[in-house]
């Protein structure tokens, strides 16, 4: 009897020992392990974010330097035949001074001249919009279509609010709205700089803008767009396309920045590009970028869960 009792003794002396060494690991070890995580989860989490939005304004800042390089060529073009002397005398003479065939001749060297700028830009296309009595004017024409066309298009009002001076626009190859941005500017009688003798836009598909728009997160929004509000391209559909209304939009964003959009916390940044009526555009989804912050919470969960295994 005497020989169990001791045994049992012995045994809670075992058990009590065992609980000050399990409480000892837990408070000792296991409880300050888990401070030091929550701490390192919370540090790392604001570096990691703050490194992939620096990369985000890096891949942002790429983009908008395509694309600012792309819109400023096509820029140059334009005042290049604003500025040469080839295409006013043929845009401005009188029906009774000139006939069919002197007509065609003047009209074919400005069509050579502008096939020589064509292929210097990739996929771009130069279009006149001119009086009807010239007798290369057509509606169907890739060069030279009638003035009346342009008076009837939307676009043509953002010509006039700019003072006819180059403006980026929305067109298509047959003149109506659709898959062309361009940029379009009046041209002027030397002679006269009241009186208008055409417009001359120079065209490159949306296709063209669109491949530019790199995205760097599955969720990233990117587009162009005017002053005015006019999408000119995009990476997503219009009708999937998240956008900044003009009031939230700014003219020169240096970062990202945190908005809430149709009621969801998302990134945005906007900013004008030098010289023109064009915005770059770019709305990211925070959860989008908090993704790769889970996967790391989730490895360093883990971590813990073994290491507190291993201390046990």
């Amino acid at each position: 009897m005497r020989e169990w009792s001791r045994n049992a003794t012995q045994r809670e002396k075992v058990i009590s020992l065992r609980g000050k060494i399990l409480l000892l690991v837990v408070f000792g070890g296991i409880l300050p392990l888990g401070m030091v995580m929550v701490i390192s989860f919370v540090m790392v989490r604001a570096q990691t974010e703050e490194r992939l939005i620096y990369a985000l304004n890096q891949g942002y800042s790429q983009v908008y330097q395509a694309v600012g390089d792309k819109l400023s060529r096509l820029h140059n073009m334009s005042t290049l035949f604003a500025v040469n002397d080839m295409a006013s005398p043929a845009l401005r003479f009188d029906d009774k001074d000139m006939d069919v065939a002197e007509q065609l001749m003047l009209f074919e060297n400005i069509n050579s001249y502008a096939y020589g700028l064509e292929m210097t830009m990739d996929s771009s296309n130069i279009v006149f919009y001119i009086e009807d009595r010239y007798a290369v004017v057509n509606t169907q024409s890739n060069r030279y279509r009638p003035l009346t066309d342009a008076y009837g298009a939307r676009w043509y009002y953002s010509l006039q609010g700019n003072n006819g001076r180059p403006v980026w626009v929305l067109l298509d190859g047959s003149g109506k709205e659709g898959s062309y941005a361009a940029i379009a500017r009046e041209l002027w009688n030397p002679d006269d700089y009241s009186q208008t003798i055409g417009i001359l836009a120079i065209m490159t598909k949306q296709k063209n803008l669109e491949s530019m728009l790199r995205n760097a997160y599955e969720e990233q929004v990117l587009y162009l767009e005017t002053a005015d509000g006019t999408l000119l391209a995009s990476n997503l559909p219009e009708e999937a396309l998240p956008r900044l209304s003009i009031q939230e939009r700014n003219v020169d964003d240096r970062e990202f920045r945190g908005i809430l959009l149709d009621g969801v916390p998302c990134y945005a940044r906007s900013c004008r590009i030098d010289g023109s009526n064009v915005y770059l555009v770019s709305v990211v989804p925070r959860h989008a970028i908090r993704k790769s912050i889970s996967v790391l919470d989730g490895n360093m969960g883990l971590m813990f869960v073994g290491v507190s295994l291993l201390m046990l």
